[in-house]
């Protein structure tokens, strides 16, 4: 209770979360310091505490067959202030401004579009204000983009947007995006149900489970596959291909340091 947070938690469960949240940073951050002093090196999966657009610019053209990631979703997440309807506890604490979507979105796309095979194919979670936005950028750059999104289905709610009167949310979209011939498979589903995850420490995490199917819809297999907004990394999980993952936040890199060392020890399963 000497923690001024802690103490101002109206309920016993609130101040829980905010301990819990906490020990989550350090441990992450721990993940990055201990990575400094030994680092983990694997052939196939490739970690890096990078700002996306800066690696993009000096990425070689056609380096990734699939783009897979989960970018901010430009809907000022970062003030929802809602972490106590969520059942993670978790907020967003990265800038989900629409202005900087919009910039971040602007460049994005083209340098993707630069770095992807000339048979690419691309899978971006999104929020519906911004769908068709995101649509119309990657068609003026010449890419094929299914005219309706791909529902993630979470099974259950996670979060009460308005308490008192909105249904709790229980779906994202994923906009399908295929340049050239793509590599997509005819026989996925356009809902798609996975649970979430345990939650690691982030606000917007997305399961292992369903990062590995749509790669397999997408019937990747030993091909380079770029996550070039990591989050929590699920990316890293995906089996038989060779992963790059992209983390600007320390924090959440670390939590990507903790997957990588373990699959490491695992390495059965890469």
């Amino acid at each position: 209770l000497d923690d001024p947070a802690v103490a101002a938690a109206k309920t016993q469960a609130e101040a829980k979360a905010i301990i819990k949240k906490r020990e989550q940073s350090a441990s992450n951050l721990a993940a990055v310091a201990a990575f400094q002093q030994a680092p983990q090196s694997n052939a196939k999966l490739t970690l890096l505490n990078v700002d996306c657009l800066d690696y993009l610019r000096a990425c070689p053209p056609a380096s990734f067959e699939v783009v897979l990631t989960d970018p901010p979703y430009g809907i000022n997440a970062q003030d929802f202030g809602d972490g106590k309807t969520n059942q993670s506890g978790e907020v967003h604490t990265y800038n989900d401004s629409p202005e900087y979507w919009g910039k971040l979105m602007g460049e994005f796309v083209p340098l993707v579009t630069k770095a992807t095979t000339p048979n690419a194919t691309a899978l971006l979670f999104c929020d519906i204000d911004k769908f068709f936005q995101l649509r119309t950028l990657f068609q003026l750059q010449g890419w094929w983009v299914q005219r309706t999104p791909i529902i993630w289905d979470k099974t259950k709610s996670t979060r009460l947007p308005v308490p008192g009167r909105s249904f709790r949310r229980q779906y994202e979209l994923i906009l399908l995006a295929v340049k050239g011939e793509g590599t997509t498979s005819t026989s996925a589903p356009d809902v798609l149900s996975f649970a979430p995850d345990a939650n690691v420490g982030h606000g917007a995490q997305k399961p292992v489970e369903l990062y590995q199917f749509l790669a397999a819809a997408v019937q990747a297999n030993n091909v380079r596959i770029l996550d070039p907004f990591g989050g929590s990394c699920p990316a890293l999980e995906i089996p038989n291909n060779y992963i790059t993952v992209l983390e600007v936040n320390p924090e959440f890199y670390g939590i990507g340091l903790k997957r990588l060392e373990r699959l490491n020890s695992q390495g059965d399963l890469l």
